[in-house]
């Protein structure tokens, strides 16, 4: 029984594997039924030989079949990574490149095979065992026999782990048939494990061969059901291969199954080129257009391909492909409609260029009614126009600018140069300054000379502009200003006058409560001098039995005193004696140090250097506005501490106050309404000083003060 099988089981191997090389046979067009029919073949070799190896008695006779045998053997591996690589539609990895690598090894092996007696690195040695009947062949194996087997395994391995991966990807239907290729695949696995291992029957019989031909009934069976086979009719090359029309099947995973030679003149590609990839790479133009499912309803749309006149116009109808009720892939119809669409283009066009032919004689007939509208809206502007070249010389002006300038007609303007209308020639310069960094002038003013040598002063507005031909010119809106100019003269020398009248009444106030001061201070106070000498005196020379008398004399004593403190505060208010003893700091700081501990504040002064250039008159406004600033702070911000600062900027001498109080509004420091702070502006105004606030709600309020030292 034991002898039967060693031959039986080979020879079984070897009819089942013709048997399904026969089933598979007719679809040897498609790539991987090719794949899987060089694969049978290989295992059909593999499983003859070991069965003829068996067969014979001599030992030279089992050894030659022992060699035959590795035709097949090193053929199995690399075939079935490519038929797995073909079945999961990878066959981008199929490159000459990988091909040729991937055979070099096993056509070493074939080498090494066949010259084992020179080197013994497949078989050291090799024997008849005589204890079977009849006797089989038993080798010990040599370096490179382990190196080939270990390759061998490392590439079923591969190919095992692709359909694993495969099976993890596909779902329903899909996913069945791959996991029973799957099962199929592991078969050789289970019987070199039996082959390897002291079993009864497979320790000098391997049944490896056999189990890849189970794995390939497995194989038929799947590729017969899943791929082309059972989608293409029976008059494909009658029908599908001669069809007009592009004809492209896809599977349900939108990967390219088959295409007719029409589809292949679409796309540029060979069949063999574009089965197994991707509809979006093979057909870049239907990327992302199609949704894979079982109905289709009207869902045709076009595409073009190519560039310029050699652009080709197509219709894609798709359509499913169902079978039992299974959604098994979809059918795209590529149908050419560039005569058609090339005709309504050449129609469209015709009635595009008929229709801007008529717009634009209507647009001609609008331009012409627009430029005499224009035309006449210029010649009878009140405001002076013209328009000169980058040259200066004019080319066109209106009646304003004729009658501004004097000239009776465009031809008598045109003669002469835009310079000559300028009485500075620097004025030129000025006015093309910011022309030539923005294109435009506005509000340029400058004096300028008629025909017959008068001047006027003229505001000007410049724009540069194109012409339909490209040339630049300048188009100039003149103004005469001459009114205006004289009007904003004789409001300067008010303003001047008023200034000037200001400073004079507050230097007569000042004059005024400075001898006012002077005259308390001289004759009410020595007045109060007396009258408290006086009485000293009658207290002194009555006795010490009028009391009464005593008392009354003390209280008239003390409202004496009052009465001399109240002159000479109101002495110092008129006209603060600090201020001419000490100077403007001096005064300044001696206010704060009156003023800070009876309002509550604290408070800091800082000078920033001699005073110089500050004439009295100057120096009382100052200290002035200094007063008013203060009194605010204590009545307003409820501040807790003051900074005052004095300082010289240049010609300036600036004065600020800093308070931590509540912040003065914008509003409250802008109004008119502030009889305070109008005051104190109009204080600074015949000394050209300015006054600025600025507060922040809950941080305090900045004055600062600026007052130039000298006259004008």
């Amino acid at each position: 029984m034991t002898l039967s099988l060693h031959i039986v089981l080979p020879l079984v191997a070897f009819f089942v594997a013709l048997y399904t090389v026969m089933r598979v046979v007719r679809y040897r067009g498609d790539p991987v039924a090719s794949s899987f029919l060089v694969l049978m073949a290989a295992l059909a070799v593999w499983s003859l030989a070991v069965g003829l190896e068996h067969a014979s008695v001599g030992l030279p006779a089992k050894v030659f079949w022992l060699k035959m045998s590795y035709f097949g053997i090193l053929s199995v591996p690399p075939l079935w990574v490519v038929l797995t690589l073909r079945y999961v539609r990878a066959e981008r990895w199929l490159t000459r490149r990988a091909l040729v690598l991937m055979s070099i090894i096993p056509a070493i092996t074939l080498v090494m095979v066949w010259t084992n007696d020179l080197h013994h690195l497949m078989w050291q040695d090799i024997w008849l065992d005589t204890s079977f009947s009849p006797p089989v062949d038993d080798v010990t194996h040599g370096a490179w026999f382990w190196f080939q087997a270990v390759y061998s395994y490392l590439l079923v391995i591969f190919g095992t782990l692709v359909l694993a991966r495969e099976f993890a990807r596909q779902t329903g239907i899909h996913r069945k048939w791959v996991g029973i290729m799957l099962l199929g695949a592991l078969v050789p696995w289970v019987a070199n494990l039996l082959y390897i291992t002291p079993v009864p029957v497979f320790d000098v019989l391997d049944p490896t061969p056999l189990a890849f031909v189970i794995t390939g009934l497995v194989f038929s069976l799947g590729l017969v059901r899943l791929r082309l086979f059972n989608i293409m009719p029976v008059a494909h090359e009658a029908v599908f291969a001669h069809m007009s029309d592009g004809v492209v099947v896809l599977d349900t995973d939108g990967v390219v199954v088959e295409l007719n030679p029409a589809a292949e003149g679409i796309i540029g590609l060979h069949r063999s080129e574009a089965i197994g990839r991707a509809y979006g790479s093979v057909f870049p133009a239907l990327a992302g257009r199609l949704e894979f499912t079982s109905e289709y309803t009207d869902s045709q749309f076009a595409v073009s391909l190519g560039h310029g006149d050699a652009t080709r116009h197509f219709t894609v109808s798709p359509s499913s492909i169902a079978g039992k009720g299974q959604f098994n892939g979809c059918l795209l119809l590529l149908h050419d409609d560039t005569e058609r669409v090339r005709t309504e283009s050449a129609v469209r066009e015709r009635i595009r260029l008929e229709t801007e032919l008529l717009e634009r004689q209507r647009s001609e007939q609008l331009l012409r009614a627009s430029e005499a509208k224009y035309r006449n809206l210029v010649q009878n502007a009140g405001t002076g126009i013209l328009v000169s070249d980058v040259h200066g010389h004019v080319l066109t002006a209106n009646r304003a600018a004729l009658t501004l300038f004097r000239y009776a007609t465009e031809e008598a303007i045109a003669a002469a140069s835009a310079e000559q209308f300028f009485v500075n020639a620097d004025d030129v310069k000025r006015l093309l300054e910011p022309i030539g960094q923005t294109g435009v002038a506005r509000g340029f003013e400058a004096p300028m000379r008629r025909r017959d040598g008068s001047a006027f002063w003229a505001s000007l507005n410049v724009i540069v502009q194109t012409t339909e031909a490209g040339e630049t010119q300048y188009l100039a809106i003149v103004d005469d200003a001459t009114a205006r100019k004289h009007a904003e003269r004789e409001l300067a020398a008010s303003r001047q006058n008023l200034r000037l009248l200001s400073r004079r009444l507050e230097e007569a106030r000042e004059d005024e409560r400075t001898s006012l001061a002077r005259e308390l201070h001289d004759q009410v106070g020595q007045t109060f001098t007396a009258i408290r000498m006086d009485l000293g005196r009658v207290m002194r020379r009555l006795g010490p039995d009028a009391q009464e008398a005593k008392a009354l004399l003390d209280g008239i004593t003390q409202m004496v005193d009052e009465g001399t403190n109240d002159v000479r505060r109101i002495s110092s208010e008129l006209r603060p004696g600090a201020l001419d003893d000490l100077g403007l700091a001096g005064a300044i700081e001696f206010y704060l140090e009156q003023t800070g501990p009876r309002a509550g504040f604290d408070f800091t002064f800082a000078c920033g250097g001699e005073e110089c250039g500050l004439d009295a008159s100057r120096s009382t406004a100052l200290f002035r506005v200094f007063q008013e600033l203060v009194t605010n702070v204590v009545r307003h911000s409820g501040a807790s501490k003051v900074d005052v600062s004095l300082g010289y900027e240049g010609d300036n001498c600036v004065l600020t106050v800093n308070d931590n109080g509540c912040g003065i509004k914008t509003s409250v420091a802008n109004t008119s309404r502030s009889l305070g702070i109008v005051g104190m502006r109009e204080r600074l105004l015949p000394y050209d000083g300015e006054l600025y606030f600025h507060g922040e709600t809950g941080k305090g309020t900045t004055a600062r003060v600026t007052i130039p030292l000298t006259h004008e």
